[in-house]
């Protein structure tokens, strides 16, 4: 009985294993994003991109904003406009349940990034639209714009994904009233939550199902 017991706590631990890590961003899509060299600012992307008009389509690859390295000019970072309503779809190298998002903007020194507001995070079919902290509105002036827009949410940490989208991203302040801002690099921190692999059911179904027959067992015995 003691084996069987063993079996079913096997399962049981299997299926709740999670730990604490930093997510590597595998990839990422950006649909409505201004072109590389749009105002000097100049981005690196390794998938297609796809010319449409005044925009582009990035998909299939990464690059600036997921290389680890976070840029101090525009010559390595995505200049975006607010109303082209742009979209960044971001791949994780593993399934998590996230803690927090960061978008660093540049330098602080540089004209843009501006001071994003809100942005709007869907994982699956799951959408929140979050405050960012600790920027805001926070002026015209350049020296007063933050460059790291951090968003944190305890609604991120209960869903389980490889993927989320940033979209209707909200922006004020920074030299050009909020028309205008930059991502020069994007940092996720969240608990590691992998999928269950069918074995892994198989183990704690197998482990119930012996339970169940050795309960029946000593009920008929008695």
């Amino acid at each position: 009985m003691k084996h069987i017991n063993y079996l079913f706590a096997a399962g049981i631990l299997a299926l709740s294993t999670s730990a604490t890590a930093a997510p590597t961003i595998t990839g990422y899509d950006v649909s409505n994003a201004d072109p590389s060299g749009t105002g000097g600012w100049s981005h690196q992307y390794s998938g297609t991109i796809v010319n449409l008009g005044s925009v582009r389509d990035y998909t299939g690859g990464t690059g600036t904003m997921a290389d680890g390295i976070f840029g101090t000019s525009p010559d390595s970072t995505q200049l975006f406009f607010s109303e082209s309503d742009a979209s960044i779809t971001v791949f994780l190298d593993d399934y998590y349940k996230i803690d927090s998002v960061s978008l660093f903007g540049g330098d602080p020194s540089d004209a843009v990034p501006g001071g994003i507001d809100s942005a709007d995070f869907t994982v699956g079919s799951t959408s929140l639209n979050l405050n960012g902290f600790p920027f805001g509105p926070l002026g015209q002036s350049r020296q007063l714009v933050n460059d790291d827009f951090l968003f944190t949410s305890t609604g991120l940490d209960q869903i389980r994904t490889n993927q989320f989208t940033i979209s209707g991203i909200s922006a004020s302040g920074g030299d050009f009233n909020g028309e205008w801002f930059s991502i020069s690099e994007i940092t996720v921190q969240g608990t590691i939550s992998p999928v269950p692999e069918p074995s892994t059911y198989a183990l704690m179904l197998g482990g119930l199902g012996l339970v169940g027959f050795m309960a029946a067992r000593r009920r008929k015995q008695a």
